[in-house]
């Protein structure tokens, strides 16, 4: 047995106790012992445990009480097991089965080969590739090697996943060539996938004549006054292509960015549900490389939502960052890692998540979302817990830790969203608190001890907000009400923005924007204003607003302002005709847009100016055809 199965045995006898766990022992398992049930207590909520073995006869309180409250605090997935000598009814073992959910009641003195062969038999499914632990999407990252037959069991073991999961699936399945059909589904919304050798296929994505005028004009590939020949309903790949309106490749990269725009919608859903079949299909007519599917998961990674980072990854911070042995370098040119290569060399020590994030001179955003791709794209992986506790980094990150929370609402705390199922919210906070119970830091420093005390308080009053329904839609309407409220005050910070950049005060709207980002963190509008300053400032790389903009709504996507600024982007890569299309498409929205007005005539101006050969550098003729073209003004 590679991982061993961690047995709590709650037992006021010693001598059997000490007996017990030490044949438990001996056959491989791990087993701590508890006298008291609140002893018990205090070390469920500080260690993951996949079995509890409970006599039934305690002190200060009875065995199927203790029992319930074990599996209050660890979850449906430890494995109950109820024994005594001393209640030896029949019909009192049944009620007590019925009440906990136990696996089996032992009638003391009992064979302790039948229970060690009990509990193998409940861990059948655990073979030496998976334990408990793994069978979770971490279970993805939280080890070097993987298999096909591993990553089909973690995708059975969690039907229903965070979209932003989806990510750490997809590359698993590619990098071990797992051949087959993924359904992806939530709500009404369903998406077929199919993976071949290096590539992955698919139908084309259904789509309205106005959406496919949309995304054309909004792409760069027409004009508005291209399509006045033809009515509305016959806008359609085909018909265009019979008038020469636009190219076959353009169609097809339509088709494509439909796809991703629906695929991008199961990416940001918190409730995906994820069914792969391993099998040979026939390629579909849309056809993508792995790489093109990795350079949009390379977009959906860098935009994960940071305070869902710090949430899932907040149970890992003990564990070793480890550098893949069999790494392929994939990552090295990705931009986040291409301009981060200290960050990268730190990585390499071996050290814990937590360790990496003190020790690195990146804000913790940057920190998260590198560590993020990094173990997406499987150059490093999370290994086991780091036997020494470093108590400065530790200390730091729980200040850190602290100050977001406070900044969160209870399910961002959480590292969920108003939609996830009551199953996720316990699963997470008791994931949350295991880790961060203060009594896992017992020999820290007092200082060390009250940041994480007050670190868990923040957990559970989080969870205390939402964890019956009735309370989490007092507090929805709450938090419902204090949105619009913040987004009514952002609409006018975005306002004034506009003006601001419109007039090139770059310096102010960058203040501005900062207040709005306090009130509407996630305003799509928000980003679309910072990319225009991010672009005329120059203060973010061209790629990551690119990836910005890709990630926006699509109603979004059809404003004037993401036409103005997809202009300035191509303007900015010395893409003239590109960004000359983008200013009209923006000013055929708006006439009145001034910035687009201006740029476009700037572009004009340029194009005159390149018209006229410099007397002094050009050649004979030209000079002698501007001659002849003055003369005859």
């Amino acid at each position: 047995m590679d991982k061993k199965i961690k047995v709590l045995l709650v037992e006021d006898d010693k001598k059997f106790a000490e007996s017990l766990q030490r044949i438990l022992t001996e056959e491989g398992f791990e087993c701590v012992t508890a006298e008291k049930p609140q002893t018990a207590l205090s070390l469920i909520k500080t260690h993951n445990f996949d079995v509890a073995l409970v006599d039934c006869m305690l002190p200060q309180m009875n065995g199927i009480d203790l029992a319930l409250k074990i599996k209050e605090a660890a979850g449906d997935s430890i494995v109950l097991y109820l024994m005594s000598g001393i209640y030896k009814d029949k019909n009192f073992s049944v009620n007590a089965l019925k009440k906990t959910g136990a696996q089996s009641f032992l009638i003391k003195p009992f064979n302790a080969d039948d229970l060690i062969q009990m509990i193998k038999d409940s861990f059948k499914d655990v073979t030496s590739e998976i334990s408990l632990k793994t069978k979770s999407i971490k279970g993805l990252f939280s080890q070097e090697h993987l298999s096909q037959g591993l990553i089909l069991n973690i995708l059975s073991s969690n039907p229903i996943i965070n979209g932003n999961e989806l990510p750490f699936v997809f590359n698993a399945l590619m990098a071990y060539k797992c051949l087959g059909h993924m359904r992806l589904s939530y709500g009404q919304e369903n998406l077929e996938l199919y993976f071949h050798d290096l590539q992955i296929s698919a139908d084309p994505t259904n789509t309205t004549p106005q959406k496919l005028k949309t995304s054309l004009i909004g792409g760069g590939w027409m004009l508005p006054e291209d399509l006045d020949s033809i009515t509305p309903s016959e806008v359609s790949p085909l018909r265009l292509l019979e008038l020469n309106l636009v190219s076959p490749h353009a169609c097809v990269q339509v088709e494509k960015d439909f796809f991703f725009q629906q695929l991008s919608r199961f990416f940001v859903n918190d409730s995906v549900h994820v069914k792969f079949s391993l099998n040979r299909s026939e390629q579909k007519k849309l056809r993508f490389e792995y790489s093109e599917i990795e350079n949009q998961i390379y977009n959906y990674t860098i935009n994960t939502d940071v305070n869902w980072l710090k949430a899932f990854y907040l149970s890992q911070m003990g564990t070793q960052i480890r550098k893949m042995s069999m790494s392929h370098n994939k990552t090295q040119f990705l931009p986040i890692v291409a301009a981060n290569k200290n960050a990268v060399s730190i990585m390499m020590k071996n050290q814990s998540a937590t360790d990496f994030l003190a020790e690195n001179k990146l804000t913790d955003d940057e920190n998260y979302r590198l560590l993020h791709v990094m173990l997406v794209f499987r150059e490093f992986y999370l290994g086991d817990e780091q036997a020494e506790i470093n108590y400065d980094s530790q200390k730091e990150r729980l200040r850190k830790l602290q100050t977001s929370l406070e900044q969160q609402n209870a399910f961002e705390r959480l590292g969920l969203t108003d939609k996830s199922s009551e199953q996720d919210m316990k699963r997470s906070y008791q994931e949350m608190s295991q880790n961060l119970h203060p009594d896992r830091l017992i020999n820290a420093p007092q200082e060390v001890r009250t940041l994480s005390l007050l670190v868990y308080e923040k957990i559970q009053e989080a969870y205390n907000q939402i964890k019956t329904p009735e309370k989490r839609e007092l507090y929805l309407k709450k938090l419902e009400s204090q949105r619009k409220e913040n987004l009514q005050k952002a609409d006018l910070f975005f306002d004034r923005a506009i003006t601001t950049l419109s007039r090139g005060d770059f310096t102010e709207a960058e203040r501005i924007l900062s207040d709005a980002n306090t009130l509407a963190p996630y305003s799509p509008r928000l980003k679309l204003l910072q990319g225009w300053l991010h672009v005329k400032t120059k203060q973010t790389p061209v790629a990551q607003i690119t990836r910005t903009l890709q990630s926006l709504p699509q109603d979004e996507k059809e404003t004037t302002i993401y036409l103005y600024v997809r202009g300035l982007l191509h303007l900015n890569a010395n893409e003239n005709d590109k960004a000359g299309t983008f200013f009209k498409n923006a000013l055929s929205k708006d006439p009145n847009f001034m910035p687009a007005r201006r740029e476009l005539t700037a572009l004009t101006k340029d194009e005159k100016k390149g018209a006229n050969p410099n007397i002094l550098n050009a050649d004979l003729k030209d000079v002698v055809g501007l001659f002849f073209n003055r003369k005859k003004k």
